[in-house]
């Protein structure tokens, strides 16, 4: 196996040579703009779109000039994931002369972007949770050939829209009214109920991002022959991915973010896999464990004490959530539940708690 960094006219190309002789991924990054291409056994999966920093309360982006492209740098490396051929790109705002510096890191199967701030940014706040401070990478979705990405699922935390009707809201994402509270507590969203949402994808496209709607998102091609999952890769918290406009998806830092210091760094994960989404989301996630040095799968399983162990909870679809036995108030009726547990001999080994 070899990397191979290859100098086209206004075009570099950073690709991975397996033994065979055939190029998996690759990445070309035009050496007068900064923009890209992802192309996939010759299949061309994902375009870049602007590139955008907010500053001093002013918004620069490479759409209107206001970001101007400077240099592009090219190196090698070794790392946890393995090794890997860097461009490293660099725009300044105009006016102000502020940079902004994105790598693209590309390895065997994988991409790593990132963000890098060598200088501290103040006034980065758009006054938006559901915007960015910051973009980079940026795609520009299109209407793909056969062999590319077709289809996407996605994964969020949470969802913070409000509900249209009671009668839609179970499909919404919602617990409706008098589910499991009285009739007057008002619909609230419930955490991952809607999770994956799943759709094409193409120039329609309009992801849920935000502080609710960004997550993991699988791309897969119209036989899942292939995949490539995008998310996150440090500085979970303040990650975020936005879509302005359908078919324009944007990753980049909180909207409501003040400032962001000098050595700030926000990185974000493409990766490819052989096979469906089952597949490439549990690849992806071996590969965040090994860059974080966590425990396999089994590992992990073997020290969870609830996945070993019989335990109670009054966690939503229990009994007891948002309910009590007849007669009796939450802690009576758990009370009960313990002396019950006692007289039948039941072996709990833990307790969970929900909702308080």
């Amino acid at each position: 196996m070899s990397l191979s960094c290859l100098l086209q006219c206004t075009v570099v190309v950073l690709c991975y040579f397996l033994n065979h002789g055939s190029a998996q991924v690759v990445v070309t990054v035009d050496n007068t703009s900064g923009g890209f291409d992802v192309i996939v056994d010759n299949n061309l999966w994902f375009q870049s779109g602007p590139v955008s920093l907010m500053s001093d309360s002013l918004l620069y982006s490479t759409y209107d000039n206001t970001l101007i492209f400077k240099t592009i740098l090219e190196s090698s490396g070794l790392d946890n994931i393995g090794e890997y051929l860097m461009s490293r790109i660099e725009w300044r705002t105009f006016p102000g002369n502020i940079p902004l510096v994105g790598y693209i890191r590309v390895y065997e199967d994988t991409i790593v972007f990132e963000q890098a701030f060598e200088t501290n940014i103040t006034g980065s706040s758009v006054g938006d949770v559901n915007s960015i401070a910051s973009s980079f990478p940026s795609f520009q979705l299109f209407n793909a050939e056969q062999g590319a990405g077709v289809g996407y699922a996605h994964w969020v935390s949470w969802h913070y829209s409000e509900p249209t009707t009671n009668s839609s809201t179970e499909e919404e994402g919602f617990i409706q009214k008098g589910d499991c509270m009285d009739n007057n507590t008002p619909a609230v969203p419930v955490p991952g109920w809607k999770s994956p949402t799943m759709g094409k994808w193409n120039v329609e496209t309009n992801l849920e991002g935000g502080l609710g709607g960004t997550g993991v998102t699988c791309i897969f091609n119209a036989n899942s022959s292939l995949s490539a999952v995008l998310s996150p890769m440090n500085n979970f918290m303040v990650a975020s991915h936005v879509t302005p406009t359908p078919g324009l998806l944007q990753v980049g830092i909180l909207g409501t973010v003040t400032s962001i210091p000098e050595g700030f760094t926000l990185q974000t994960i493409l990766t490819f896999h052989r096979g469906g989404v089952n597949a490439a989301m549990s690849q992806w996630g071996e590969l965040l464990r090994r860059v974080y040095d966590k425990p396999t799968v089994q590992e992990a399983r073997d020290k969870d004490l609830t996945l070993r162990y019989l335990g109670y909870t009054t966690d939503h679809g229990a009994f007891y959530y948002y309910n009590t036995a007849t007669g009796l108030d939450y802690e009576d009726t758990l009370r009960a539940v313990h002396e019950y547990a006692q007289d039948r001999q039941i072996p709990y080994k833990y307790v969970l708690l929900d909702s308080w």
